[in-house]
C-alpha cells in the first residue's frame, strides 16, 4: 500500500480495521509504504504519528495471482509485482494464495523455503528452457532442507524448473504431502537418508527431474521413500551415491511407479540404482548403465517378500 500526504514526521505507525499494525517498508514526511497485515479484508485505516491520528481512510485489498521474485532486485519496495519483485522466495510463498503462481527470475537464492500448505506454483521463467533451469538457483548453503512440503501440499502444489543444491538434510522433503516437482534438477544435496529427496508417507509426482551426485550417509543417495507411493517418470540419476542402501533409490514399504528413468554411475554398498525392502515397485521402460555396488545388485536389489513388476528395462 502506497500513502500520500502532506506531513508524516520522521516515523509512525500505520493501524488498520481491528487494531493490526501494518509492516512498514519505507517512511518519509509525505510517502509511506507498507504491507497490509495478513488476512486483512479492508475498512478504515489510520496513519499514527508522533503527535496525532490521521481521519479514517478506506481501503481495499487486491489479491493478484502472479508474484514476482528476482535476486537482483534491491530491496526498498517489494510487493511482488514486476515493477517491485520479492528479493526472497519464502516472502513470495508468504504473501501467496492457493493457486496462485510465483515466478523465479533467474539467479541464485541463498534460502530454505517452506511451502506452508499452500497448494500454489513455484516456477522459473521457462520450466522447458534447459538454460533458464541452470541460472534459477536456490542453495541452502548446507543449512538443512532446501525445499520442504510437510503441510498436507497435493498435486495441485507445484515446483517447476528450478536447481535445488546444497542442501545438508535433503534437497527436497516431503512429509505427508504429495506435490508435484517438474523439470527440477536436483544436485549435489546430502541426507542421512534420501540426498535428493525425502519422502514420508508422501506420494509426490515427479516428472521430468535430474538427479545428479547427490548422497545419502545411509540410505537413498537421490530419492528415499517410507511408507511412500511416488510416481517418477521422465528422470536421469547420475552419480549420486549412498553409503549403505539404494545409490540412487532406496524403498521401504514402498510402491512407486518408475518409468522411463535413466540410471547412469550410480553406487551403494546394496542396490546400486534401486533397493527394494518389502515394496512392490512397478519399473519400465528405464535403462540401467554403469551402476555398482559393493555386494548385492549392481543395478537393483530386492528382499523382505519384495515384488517388483520390472518390464522393458535395459541393463548394462
Amino acid at each position: 500500500m502506497k500513502i500520500e500526504g502532506q506531513y508524516f514526521y520522521n516515523s509512525g505507525s500505520v493501524i488498520f480495521t481491528g487494531g493490526a499494525t501494518g509492516e512498514i517498508l519505507q517512511w518519509s514526511d509525505t510517502i509511506i509504504y507498507c504491507r497490509v497485515p495478513n488476512g486483512a479484508q479492508g475498512g478504515d485505516m489510520v496513519v499514527y504519528c508522533p503527535t496525532t491520528y490521521s481521519n479514517p481512510v478506506g481501503f481495499s485489498v487486491t489479491d493478484p495471482n502472479i508474484i514476482h521474485v528476482d535476486d537482483d532486485y534491491i530491496p526498498n519496495i517489494e510487493n511482488g509485482t514486476l515493477q517491485y519483485p520479492f528479493s526472497k522466495i519464502e516472502r513470495s510463498i508468504y504473501s501467496a494464495t492457493n493457486s496462485d503462481t510465483v515466478i523465479v527470475h533467474q539467479g541464485t537464492f541463498y534460502e530454505n523455503i517452506n511451502f506452508d500448505g499452500k497448494n500454489i506454483t513455484v516456477t522459473s521463467l521457462d520450466p522447458n528452457d534447459p538454460n533458464i533451469v541452470a541460472a534459477t538457483i536456490i542453495d541452502g548453503s548446507q543449512n538443512g532442507t532446501v525445499v520442504t512440503f510437510n503441510n498436507g501440499e497435493d498435486p495441485n502444489c507445484i515446483l517447476s524448473g528450478i536447481t535445488i543444491t546444497d542442501g545438508s538434510n535433503s534437497g527436497i522433503k516431503c512429509d505427508n504431502s504429495s506435490p508435484q516437482i517438474q523439470n527440477c534438477v536436483i544436485k549435489k544435496n546430502s541426507a542421512f537418508a534420501g540426498g535428493g529427496i525425502s519422502c514420508n508417507n508422501s506420494n509426490p509426482v515427479i516428472i521430468d527431474c535430474m538427479f545428479e551426485y547427490n548422497n545419502a550417509q545411509m540410505y537413498g543417495g537421490a530419492i528415499d521413500c517410507y511408507e511412500s507411493h511416488p510416481s517418477i517418470t521422465n528422470c536421469s540419476f547420475i552419480g549420486n551415491e549412498a553409503v549403505d542402501d539404494g545409490g540412487a533409490i532406496e524403498l521401504y514399504l514402498s510402491n512407486p511407479l518408475i518409468v522411463n528413468c535413466d540410471f547412469n554411475n550410480n553406487y551403494a554398498e546394496n542396490g546400486a540404482a534401486i533397493l527394494c525392502e518389502a515394496s512392490g515397485p512397478r519399473i519400465e521402460k528405464s535403462s540401467f548403465l554403469n551402476n555398482y555396488s559393493l555386494e548385492d545388485g549392481g543395478a537393483i536389489s530386492c528382499y523382505a517378500d519384495s515384488s517388483p513388476v520390472i518390464s522393458e528395462n535395459t541393463f548394462e
